[in-house]
């Protein structure tokens, strides 16, 4: 067993002809999860919305075909799926996840203004679940949690810099970049930003030592 995604396809396409019943809803959601991860997003959606046919409050189905649309540039149908899954699921965890992939189609679409506000209700929801005990229900361990709430967190601070830098607020953008550095390969993308922001203000002297960590990472790349 390779664990690739055509065998993961195999084994619930035998799933689904073995029961075609409400009961193989988890089938037809690992169908559409191996589509993804294959890249085959239109089949992924097919999927999707089979799952949601079958019950319409899956959340994670609906969030999931957002995001496929998102990743095939379709960032207003997108949108339109994440706004219906912020009606529809106040309560849900997942809700942080919609709200920043929101801001990311926004960010595509340059709507900086409307990718700001996403930002913000994404950190707020954020900051809301970060606060709360862990379930006892949970099926993910508190590290686990950790690692998921600091993901959203730099992917919240990405989108917001990225609208930031498209309104020219060039020192705002800078505060949120270097809140993803971590000395680490992943802060080319940050360093990037950082040295166009202080190009921008002018600040050429403080771009140096910037410039001076992305070339040693660039260099360990080659």
């Amino acid at each position: 067993s390779d664990g690739s995604p055509n065998e993961a396809l195999l084994f619930y396409e035998k799933s689904l002809l073995c029961d075609k019943s409400v009961e193989n809803i988890d089938a037809w959601y690992g169908k559409a999860g191996a589509h993804r991860i294959a890249k085959q997003r239109s089949k992924a959606i097919e999927c999707y919305n089979e799952v949601l046919r079958l019950d319409n409050n899956f959340a994670g189905a609906l969030l999931d075909k957002a995001v496929c649309y998102g990743y095939m540039e379709k960032h207003a149908d997108a949108i339109d799926h994440f706004v219906n899954f912020i009606d529809k699921f106040p309560k849900n965890k997942l809700i942080v996840k919609a709200w920043i992939y929101k801001a990311c189609s926004e960010n595509y679409l340059k709507k900086s203004e409307e990718a700001l506000e996403s930002c913000k209700k994404a950190l707020d929801k954020a900051t809301e679940y970060a606060n709360k005990t862990i379930d006892k229900d949970e099926r993910l361990t508190k590290d686990e949690i950790d690692k998921q709430n600091l993901w959203n967190l730099e992917f919240i601070f990405q989108e917001k810099g990225t609208a930031l830098e498209e309104l020219k607020q060039w020192v705002d953008a800078i505060e949120c970049y270097k809140k993803l550095l971590k000395d680490n390969k992943e802060d080319i993308f940050p360093l990037k930003r950082i040295i166009r922001c202080l190009g921008e203000l002018g600040r050429i002297s403080e771009q140096k030592d910037y410039r001076s960590r992305l070339n040693k990472l660039e260099d360990d790349e080659t």
